[in-house]
């Protein structure tokens, strides 16, 4: 009688064990054919760390492509639609001003806004999928629902996107260009003194002091009237591809760092 319980006591530890064991087997059944599936553990669900660098995005308007960078490294490549010939996506140097979430329709699950002064215009999902590397918007940038998620996180208010292209109709003269004119065309004189090294600052289509400036010293150098001002002549120099008539100091102002890129005018 006295082994009794101590007999009892041990069958008790035998039947707890078989407990706790049997639902540890059962789980291990269940996730075996999900892994083998493609599903993830946890610990792979788990967010991926932000890549080391700056995020910017770069969109090739001929190339009909956007390329997300951490720093100088190539993050990912999609592809896009953009803007028809009547209503061209806008070539310069913008930010990210605002973002946003499932609108739905023809701006599909994500929205992220650019800083263009003449309109609204942003890159975003759509429900027109077969649109995507076709000019076929009012000038946004389409992408797949599915490409812009993919990103869409690492982007924040005041990330820099570059959008590069053939100009659109840059050899047609529309107007004098001075101080508080805004618009592509600006973009298209900004691009052209920076190429030229007159202008090392931000193409943001907005004509200020710092594009006054790199005016006047472009028309000294070719013994034009320094007005700041872009007149026709100006304009027509301008585009000229011709490396005597790039600004002698610009090796010297690269050289010594100043001033940098992120400047606005």
């Amino acid at each position: 009688m006295s082994r009794l319980p101590l007999i009892c006591r041990f069958c008790l530890l035998i039947a707890l064990a078989i407990i706790l064991t049997v639902p540890v087997h059962r789980a291990q059944a269940r996730s075996a054919p999900a892994l083998a599936a493609g599903a993830t553990t946890n610990q792979a669900e788990q967010p991926q760390s932000r890549p080391d660098g700056e995020i910017r995005l770069v969109i090739d308007t001929d190339k009909r492509t956007l390329t997300v960078l951490a720093g100088e490294e190539i993050l990912n490549a999609y592809p896009v639609a953009i803007g028809k010939w009547s209503t061209p996506t806008p070539i310069g140097e913008w930010k990210i001003i605002d973002k946003g979430y499932n609108w739905g329709g023809p701006f599909g699950v994500r929205w992220l806004g650019l800083n263009i002064l003449w309109g609204v215009y942003g890159i975003h999902g759509t429900n027109q999928p077969g649109s995507i590397s076709y000019e076929a918007s009012l000038g946004c940038l389409r992408m797949f629902n599915d490409d812009i998620l993919q990103f869409f996180d690492l982007v924040k208010v005041g990330t820099q996107v570059d959008i590069i292209g053939s100009p659109h109709e840059t050899n047609i003269w529309h107007r004098n260009l001075g101080t508080g004119s805004v618009g592509p065309d600006v973009v298209y004189a900004q691009l052209a003194l920076k190429k030229k090294g007159f202008y090392p600052y931000r193409c943001d289509g907005v004509f200020g002091r710092l594009s006054d400036l790199g005016v006047r010293r472009f028309q000294v150098l070719e013994g034009l009237p320094v007005t700041g001002k872009v007149d026709k002549e100006t304009n027509l120099r301008l585009l000229r591809q011709d490396p005597e008539h790039e600004d002698p100091d610009n090796k010297a102002r690269e050289e010594d760092g100043t001033p940098g890129n992120g400047q606005t005018d």
